[in-house]
Order: structure tokens, then sequence, then C-alpha cells
């Protein structure tokens, strides 16, 4: 089974891919081949985006089996879209072959600002009671 866990916050995207789908063996296996294609879209449109400057902090990560990839990005951006479209075509695929694949959607990243803004409102919290 092929393993698709995402984080997506306003500004920070990352992803990863892990497994063979094992619908078929290797070669002749159309879920990994489709998971494959949404998989190197995805990374081209960084590479890209990366380029043009639309996308900072793109860092990726290859192996047999795992493609792990995250960015920065900004509301409305051409790469929050793509985001979109390979998210949507991934559950689609979910849906039809969800016993080779799974689509997780972990809990969104925050930011450091974020995550002390948190921690000082949990410490209040705690010192109330």
């Amino acid at each position: 089974m092929t393993e698709i866990k995402y984080r997506d916050s306003a500004a920070r995207f990352a992803v990863s891919f892990c497994g063979h789908a094992g619908y078929a063996e290797c070669g002749k296996d159309i879920v990994c081949a489709g998971i494959s294609v949404l998989a190197s879209e995805l990374m081209l449109a960084c590479e890209q985006a990366q380029c043009s400057g639309e996308i900072t902090d793109y860092r990726c990560a290859e192996g047999s089996g795992y493609v792990k990839l995250s960015f920065s990005y900004g509301e409305g951006s051409f790469m929050r879209r793509t985001v979109g479209l390979i998210l949507a075509c991934l559950r689609l695929l979910e849906k039809e072959y969800g016993s080779y694949l799974r689509v997780v959607a972990q809990s969104p990243i925050q930011s450091q600002s974020q995550s002390r803004y948190n921690e000082g409102e949990n410490q209040k919290e705690r010192m109330a009671l």
C-alpha cells in the first residue's frame, strides 16, 4: 500500500509518498503509475515555481519507494491551486483503489510565531486552573 501524508497551512505545504501500491507487479501497477505521475507533476511544478520565485524553501528527497517534499507559498498562488488539484486527484484514486493507497491529512504546519503564541495561550490556561 502507498501511504500519502500531507500537511497544509496558509503558508507551507509538505507531503510524503511512501510504499508500493501493490495493485500489480512492479512495472504493471496502474495505481502506482497514477500516484507516480501526480508526484512527478508536483515535483516539476515545484521546480518551475522555485525558479520563478513563487515558492521558497523548497526541499525534496527521493529514494526507492518514497518521495518527500515541502515548500512555502502564498495564498492564491499557482502552486496552491496545483496542490489542490494534485490532492483532489489523489483522493479520486483513493476512492477507487482504497485498498492500495491511503491519503492522510495531518494537522497543519504552524509557523514558529503561531506555535509560540499557542504555547503562551496554553501556559496562560494552565496558570488559570
